[in-house]
């Protein structure tokens, strides 16, 4: 897809420690500059199509990428989005570089606009109202990398710290009361998520009593002594010998004026340390086999946990959670096809260390799946929980011309809110499981793909656009239920008052279906034979079904049906097959469930 390859263009000159801590994204599809304008070509030259508030989100058009251009003097370039029916263009300067989340005054967001010069602006928004603006000229640190929230540290005096991270491994902390943001000049007891340098921890750790140290990689060696558990041994090699009979693997560790041998189960080598920022002395430790928590030299606690050396260590604060919790996560990468890349988070409550929850994804080839974590200091967060995000997608490989939806490929995606009980994740009633449970009544033999809340009829309360395919799908050798797309309406009791489908808009061979929903207008996107592995029996298609609300009659009314087939040529592209946006659909009221 498209969107992967500027995701890549954008990646290349960025250190892969940036990449690795979680800074904020400096590249984002929200407007800083209140009525910016959108223009209908990639110069000043261009006529104005219309206006974009500030925090208002907009839609990337994926192919074109930036368009270069000087505007005053100063270089730039245009971004293409979508804009209605067709295509519009917005200027750079007049989009966020950031958009950050306050740990403490949720929900507040902040969004940043920088420059090279070393201009600076937030504007904080408040329930998604502007409240204030604060300006800074900063000694022209150099290009921005990212930014994040500290949340409170020990010692900013209950003060939350924001953190703007530029090349070279430099940043710049502000501090945030609720009222005003201002430069701090505070100091962190550590700085590993702002430049990758972490905290020294010399030698590995005994984690079990009475363990043998011994002259050679054998259990028929010399033991020279037996060692208490939490003892320290500074390391030679890791992993130096493998036991085919014991099947498992020998240190080399420093004894006395000697070098000799433990067993890698028993002894936790030390990969990465950090010093807490939010409690004074206290620090975390990274090893082979766990993850420990330190008061100074004193171990408080060790949570069992596989690491690699080049797995990274991040504070993560409370998440939202509160006072009194704090989140450490290792941040692990799939180094092939199969693999699982994400974070493992562990929660530390002051008094005990407890595993609790992966966000990943894996991928092999053209296909991924994933369980992505959802924290209440996130968009779309809820307080006190978390949101499980569980999702599969196929990579595509059509070539359409125009706007493309970036999350088009998804082929299911299903949420769950979830709570911290008893040492695991338990699912909570929600609008997500209420849905579940709905459809599930209705339609027992299909399973629910993915779906979207919105407000089709401006009642303030959810509805839900979803498509629903057959449980058993890729069973060939049987007669299968056709795939059901359809939307539901929702009441003050987070429940649905009808349900409203058609079984005849999916047709065989559908790879993708997706939802837009911009203004008073919902698109219905179906896509065939796309995806990576899909084969070439057949061209690629597309069909396009966009509806509007009649709030008199309570339903959607179809306004117009497009559709799209790519054809081989020396340039592959895509060419309209027909577009019935005419008077067809002006003179003919046609329901949702009578569209075909």
């Amino acid at each position: 897809m498209k969107i992967q390859v500027v995701f890549t263009l954008c990646l290349l000159s960025i250190p892969s420690w940036v990449l690795a801590q979680h800074l904020g994204d400096t590249y984002t599809n929200v407007v800083f500059e209140d009525g910016a304008k959108v223009r209908s070509e990639p110069s000043m030259n261009g006529s104005v199509l219309g206006n974009l508030s500030h925090n208002q989100h907009f839609r990337f058009c994926w192919q074109g990428l930036n368009h270069p251009d000087t505007i005053g003097g100063k270089p730039g370039y245009w971004r293409q989005i979508k804009w209605g029916d067709s295509m519009g263009f917005v200027w750079n300067g007049l989009i966020a570089n950031g958009v950050l989340a306050s740990k403490t005054t949720q929900p507040d967001t902040f969004l940043l606009r920088y420059n090279s010069s070393g201009y600076l602006e937030f504007k904080l928004f408040r329930d998604g109202q502007f409240s204030s603006s604060f300006f800074f000229n900063l000694e022209a640190p150099g290009q921005l990398w990212g930014h994040v929230s500290l949340g409170k540290t020990w010692n900013s005096q209950g003060k939350e710290i924001i953190a703007l991270v530029f090349d070279k491994g430099e940043y710049k902390l502000f501090e945030w009361d609720g009222r005003r943001l201002q430069l701090s000049n505070i100091q962190l007891s550590d700085e590993s998520q702002l430049n990758g340098r972490y905290a020294p921890f010399d030698g590995a750790i005994i984690n079990t009593s009475g363990v043998n140290i011994r002259s050679g990689p054998s259990d028929t060696s010399t033991v020279y002594g037996t060692l208490p558990k939490y003892s320290r041994l500074p390391i030679v090699s890791v992993y130096h010998t493998y036991d085919r009979d014991l099947r498992r693997h020998w240190h080399c560790v420093k004894w006395k004026d000697t070098v000799a041998f433990i067993l890698a189960d028993y002894l936790d080598v030390a990969y990465k340390c950090i010093n807490s920022n939010q409690l004074e002395g206290q620090r975390f430790l990274a090893t082979s086999n766990a993850l420990y928590v330190f008061e100074g030299d004193k171990i408080i606690d060790r949570e069992p946990g596989w690491f690699d050396s080049d797995d990274k260590l991040i504070d993560f604060g409370n998440r939202g959670f509160g006072e009194g919790v704090q989140f450490i996560a290792k941040c692990y990468s799939a180094n092939s096809c199969g693999q699982a890349g994400g974070d493992a988070y562990y929660l530390w409550d002051g008094k005990e260390l407890k595993y609790f929850g992966d966000d990943y994804s894996v991928g092999d080839g053209g296909y991924s799946d994933g369980h992505d974590l959802i924290f209440p200091d996130e968009k779309d967060g809820v307080a006190k929980h978390v949101i499980l995000h569980k999702w599969d997608s196929e990579g595509s490989n059509e070539q359409v011309i125009g706007c493309q939806d970036p999350h088009s490929d998804m082929l299911s995606s299903n949420f769950y809110v979830m709570k911290y009980e008893e040492d695991t994740l338990v699912e909570v009633p929600s609008k997500h499981s209420k849905l579940r449970e709905t459809l599930s009544t209705e339609f027992p033999g299909h399973s629910l793909m993915h779906y979207m809340f919105c407000d089709l009829n401006d009642d303030g309360y959810d509805d839900v656009l979803f498509f629903m395919a057959d449980r058993k799908y890729y069973e060939h050798d049987r007669e299968r239920e056709r795939a059901v797309l359809g939307y539901t309406l929702g009441n003050s009791t987070m429940g649905f008052e009808s349900i409203t489908f058609s079984d005849r808009l999916v047709q065989d061979g559908y790879n993708l279906v997706s939802f837009s929903n911009y203004g008073n207008e919902v698109t219905i996107t179906i896509r065939y034979h796309v995806c990576m592995y899909s084969g070439n029996a057949q061209e690629a298609a597309k069909t396009e079904l966009v509806y509007t609300y009649d709030k008199n009659a309570q339903k959607l009314v179809w306004k117009s049906r497009s559709q799209a087939e790519n054809v081989e040529s020396e340039n592959e592209r895509s060419i309209v097959l027909g577009n019935y946006q005419n008077q067809y659909f002006k003179t003919n009221t046609i329901y949702f469930e009578d569209s075909w």
